[in-house]
């Protein structure tokens, strides 16, 4: 059920931006952005410290003339408790100064990859996985922001939905994270458990000025292929999912029919890898901006029905879930706009 609140909600604050800029824990180096990996040696280097018993994390960040905004995004991301992770901007050929503003930041976990020509954002969403040196991947859009403790929780989650689900020993568990099995798990009453395929969390908003809103998107803890085609509650900027998967299931890229790139992904990797996992908390802060895709209803209403028919969704399922799909839309925007 989705309802609203008032919660407080940490954000980064404006004034904070340029003492983030100069002031990360990384190791300092010379330069704060790089061109696409040129090579498997430098692929697989670190710009950190390994901590063995750590879960890496790596960070796609899409930018298409974020100018105004994505300094505030990256430093919600320089904010956050839980310290490894690597940034990744693709910039997909920007005319503005994205570019500029992210180079700003003296932080050697970000990377910024340039797109020769505009793609779009799945075809810098697939690029930013394909470079990406961690088994874990979370996305970030660079109009949309994190509260401090977004990733920390999201890993506490899955370590503790791994030592639920495992017959091993918890001191195995961080170690065997990063496995690329995602088979069932007996528990020890005998019955079968399923690993999450991916993890996500609930939303605060924001408008496009940056002012807070009081509605609240709250999430269930589980989400099914089935579930989903009903209202997607997945927020992109929310997801925390194992590189591998989303190799085998990149954002599909269909410039003949406009789609919700990641509703679409999210549909494929639930029926084929299993369910994802929810923290129902405002980790991540949605920014309404009055151009964006999901403001025109009637083009966001016809990029869900793509999102499912490139799924290969049976008709009358797509049918019954567009039915869906627009009721609840409606109640959810109608929430928004009374706060």
């Amino acid at each position: 059920m989705l309802y609203s609140r008032k919660v407080h909600v940490n954000m980064p604050q404006a004034e904070n931006i340029e003492k983030l800029k100069t002031n990360s824990p990384a190791e300092k180096t010379n330069s704060s952005a790089q061109e696409p990996n040129s090579s498997a040696e430098k692929k697989n280097s670190s710009v950190l410290k390994s901590k063995p018993s750590a879960i890496y994390v790596s960070i796609v960040m899409p930018a298409y003339n974020s100018a105004v905004t994505i300094s505030e995004s990256i430093c919600s991301v320089l904010a956050q408790t839980y310290p490894y992770w690597e940034l990744i901007v693709i910039d997909d050929a920007s005319k503005d100064d994205t570019i500029k503003k992210v180079t700003a930041f003296q932080d050697d976990r970000i990377r910024i990859l340039k797109q020769p020509t505009n793609q779009g954002v799945a075809a810098a969403r697939n690029l930013g996985v394909q470079e990406a040196r961690y088994d874990w991947i979370a996305f970030l859009d660079s109009d949309d922001l994190w509260t401090k403790d977004k990733l920390e929780k999201q890993i506490q989650q899955m370590i503790t939905l791994e030592r639920n689900l495992s017959l091993q020993q918890p001191s195995d568990i961080l170690s065997n994270a990063y496995s690329n099995d995602s088979s069932f798990h007996k528990t020890p009453c005998g019955g079968n458990m399923q690993r999450p395929s991916l993890y996500y969390t609930g939303s605060a908003f924001i408008d496009a000025a940056g002012h807070p809103l009081s509605y609240i998107l709250h999430v269930p803890s589980q989400m099914t292929a089935k579930e989903i085609l009903k209202q997607n509650l997945v927020s992109c900027s929310s997801v925390l999912v194992r590189r591998d998967i989303m190799l085998r299931h990149p954002m599909p890229i269909d410039r003949r029919k406009p789609l919700h790139e990641d509703f679409a992904t999210w549909i494929g990797i639930l029926r084929a890898e299993g369910l994802a996992a929810g923290l129902d908390e405002p980790l991540l802060i949605y920014r309404l901006q009055k151009k964006s895709k999901s403001s025109n209803k009637g083009k966001a209403a016809m990029m869900h029905w793509n999102a499912m028919r490139v799924n290969q969704i049976p008709l009358l399922t797509a049918l019954i879930s567009m039915i869906f799909y627009m009721e609840r839309g409606v109640r959810k925007y109608a929430k928004i706009r009374r706060k």
